[in-house]
C-alpha cells in the first residue's frame, strides 16, 4: 500500500507517474488534453504550499498600513480633544498639553555667541508641554507661559527659552521670575515670566502636526467621517490580503480533484 505523500507536491508526483501509464492506453488527442490540463493545475497544486514571498509581504505591509492608520486616526481625534482644551489653564490629558506652533519665533538659529541650541521647533509644529511648577524649571529649559497686557491675559500662550532665572524673597516668599527669549529672536523678551504664569516645560514637537490638529479641530466631524472611512478601507484590504492563501488552496484542491477525475476516467 503506498504511503499518502505529505505535500501536494508530493501527491502531483506521485499524480503524474500515475497519469504517464494513461497516456500510452488512450487516443493521442486525449493525451494532449490530459498533458495540457496537467501543465495547467501544477502551478495551482504546488501554491498550496503556503504564501509566497510577495504574498508574506504584502500581509506585512497590511498590517503596518492598518497599525499606521488606526494610530494616526486615534491620535487625530484625541489630538483634537486635547487642542480644544488648551484655551483652560485647569484642563490637560494626564498633565500633559498640546499646542500648535503659529509664529517662527522658536525656530532653530545660531546665536550671536554662536551657541546651537537644542529643542527649537518651527512654524506648524506641535508640542507637548507637560505641566511644571517654577522649582522645576531650569536654565535653557523652553517653557510655556502666559503673558499679560494691560492686565489682560494674552489669547494664546507663549512658549519660549529660560535664559536666566532670578529669585527673591518678597515678604518672606520666594518669589521666581524667568527672563525668556525666542531661538530666532534678537532680544531677550521685554516682559519677565513670573512664576504664577508658568504652564509647563516643552517635552517634544512632531514637525507639521500642529497643522493637522488645528484642521482636525476645526473640522472634527468630518474628521471622524475621514477616519471611519479610512479604517473600514483598510480592514476590507487586509482581510482580502490575508484571504489569498485559503484561496489559493481552495484552486489547488479542486485542480487535484479535477486531476484524480481525469486518472479514474
Amino acid at each position: 500500500m503506498r504511503r499518502k505523500p505529505k505535500t501536494w507536491e508530493q501527491e502531483l508526483d506521485h499524480l503524474s507517474d500515475d497519469i504517464s501509464d494513461l497516456i500510452d492506453k488512450i487516443k493521442p488527442a486525449e493525451a494532449d488534453d490530459l498533458i495540457t490540463y496537467l501543465d495547467a493545475a501544477e502551478p495551482a497544486l504546488r501554491s498550496v504550499q503556503g504564501p509566497g514571498p510577495l504574498q508574506r509581504v504584502l500581509r506585512g505591509l497590511s498590517i503596518v498600513l492598518n497599525l499606521f492608520v488606526f494610530g494616526m486616526c486615534i491620535a487625530l481625534i484625541a489630538g483634537a480633544a486635547m487642542y480644544s482644551t488648551n484655551a483652560n489653564p485647569d484642563n490637560s490629558f494626564w498633565g500633559v498639553r498640546l499646542y500648535h506652533v503659529i509664529s517662527k519665533s522658536m525656530t532653530p538659529t545660531t546665536q550671536a555667541d554662536g551657541t546651537q541650541f537644542k529643542g527649537g521647533f518651527y512654524e506648524g509644529d506641535a508640542i507637548l508641554v507637560k505641566n511644571a511648577t517654577a522649582e522645576e524649571v531650569k536654565q535653557y529649559d523652553v517653557i510655556t507661559f502666559w503673558r499679560w497686557k494691560d492686565d489682560v491675559k494674552e489669547e494664546f500662550p507663549i512658549t519660549h527659552r529660560v535664559m536666566e532665572i532670578i529669585t527673591y524673597d518678597e515678604d518672606g516668599k520666594i518669589k521666581t521670575i524667568f527672563i525668556t527669549k525666542g531661538d530666532n529672536n534678537r532680544n531677550e523678551d521685554a516682559s519677565h515670566v513670573e512664576g504664577k504664569d508658568l504652564v509647563g516645560i516643552k517635552m517634544l514637537s512632531v514637525p507639521q502636526l500642529g497643522r493637522l490638529l488645528a484642521f482636525a479641530q476645526a473640522h472634527f466631524t468630518a474628521t471622524i467621517v475621514i477616519c471611519v472611512v479610512l479604517i473600514v478601507v483598510m480592514f476590507v484590504l487586509f482581510i482580502w490580503i490575508t484571504g489569498m492563501p485559503r484561496r489559493r488552496k481552495r484552486k489547488a484542491a479542486k485542480a487535484a480533484m479535477q486531476a484524480q477525475k481525469i486518472m479514474i476516467i
